[in-house]
């Protein structure tokens, strides 16, 4: 195993029960809704949530601007072009610069930029982009980061994403009603969060079965944290966890299945910052879980997994979504080795 797991009873106390491993998934799981996803959408419950949650900003996109986002290549608007850092020439260089078209060729979103430039300016000068239920993970081998300090970053992140083209595309894929709705959802947002540097060993994801949680999974699988392998700290983690949901989210929320992703503060509060909702799905990645171990969890306690010991912590899932194969295949990984393979590409 590549956890450690600690079962905590809840306030109503109780201890889970198991039931055999090998079954397959409910048809509660399997019948996920159309109406279910979007309520986890971020434009739906930030409102709701906003003391809760980091602070951010919900632009809602043009179709034109969800067809630009499709579109294979990453041409950027002439006015957003040069936003950013410049080569050591002087000359500003980078992803998206769009070769030798003209300005007029170019595609052009003067309400959509104008918005984003207004968000980052109001939420301190740096953002974290997503749309409805994604950020662009697997395209952080642009630059090395999510932050986004200007236009250009946040419209080159979401252009090199497989991350953010599954939003625009696949969101409705595991919905059992998908028949009796559009295949995507008629509006989308950017969504713009403040940058926050976070304590990668803080996050966690949470999941609710029928209002009562049942498993709490360390969110970064990746990486080893043995502070988080003491029993107190979980006892102390799920009580905290299970006072939020009780006094912030139960009867707010409209979902009574569901995960959550929190970031938790420091010893000896462990305050709950809410980061974002995701459905009872297949979709949602159980991490240190598999779907049909949180199918079988049905007491009244809830069990905490964090990675056990170096060495045995699991890849995360943008690894296999991150640097196009034909850059790899250069021997091209780090953000300054790109660059620098595009200022020579646009000498030749």
């Amino acid at each position: 195993k590549v956890f450690v797991a600690v079962q905590v009873a809840s306030e109503a106390g109780g201890a889970a029960s198991r039931l055999p491993a090998a079954f397959a998934m409910s048809n509660e799981t399997k019948g996920v809704k159309v109406e279910e996803i979007l309520a986890c959408g971020f434009d739906r419950w930030y409102e709701d949530f906003q003391s809760a949650t980091f602070p951010s900003r919900v632009v809602s996109l043009s179709e034109d601007f969800v067809q630009y986002l499709l579109a294979d290549g990453i041409q950027l608007p002439a006015t957003v072009a040069g936003d950013g850092a410049t080569s050591d020439d002087g000359n500003s260089s980078g992803w998206g610069e769009g070769g030798s078209d003209s300005d007029d060729n170019r595609p052009s979103f003067p309400d959509i930029e104008a918005a984003v430039r207004t968000a980052i300016d109001d939420l301190g000068g740096a953002v974290l982009p997503k749309l409805n239920w994604s950020a662009p993970k697997d395209a952080r081998w642009v630059y090395g980061t999510l932050k986004c300090e200007n236009v250009k970053e946040v419209l080159t992140l979401l252009k090199s994403s497989d991350f953010i083209s599954h939003d625009l595309c696949n969101s409705f894929d595991h919905c059992c009603d998908r028949n009796q709705h559009n295949s995507r959802p008629d509006i989308f947002h950017l969504v713009l969060r403040r940058w926050r540097c976070i304590d990668e060993s803080s996050e966690f994801r949470c999941f609710v079965r029928r209002g009562q949680l049942q498993a709490v999974s360390q969110r970064l699988t990746h990486l080893f944290f043995p502070h988080l392998l003491d029993p107190a700290f979980a006892e102390l983690a799920l009580r905290s966890i299970n006072q939020f949901l009780s006094d912030t989210v139960h009867g707010k929320f409209p979902l009574d299945s569901y995960a959550c992703d929190i970031v938790l503060g420091k010893l000896p509060r462990l305050k709950v910052t809410l980061v974002d909702f995701s459905p009872w799905a297949p979709s949602t990645d159980p991490l240190l879980f598999e779907w049909d171990e949180l199918e079988a969890l049905t007491g009244l306690a809830a069990e905490f997994r964090v990675v056990q010991r170096e060495g045995e912590e699991r890849s995360k899932l943008e690894n296999y979504h991150c640097v196009p194969l034909e850059v790899a295949e250069l021997g091209v990984s780090t953000p300054e080795e790109i660059e620098d393979l595009c200022r020579r590409a646009e000498r030749r």
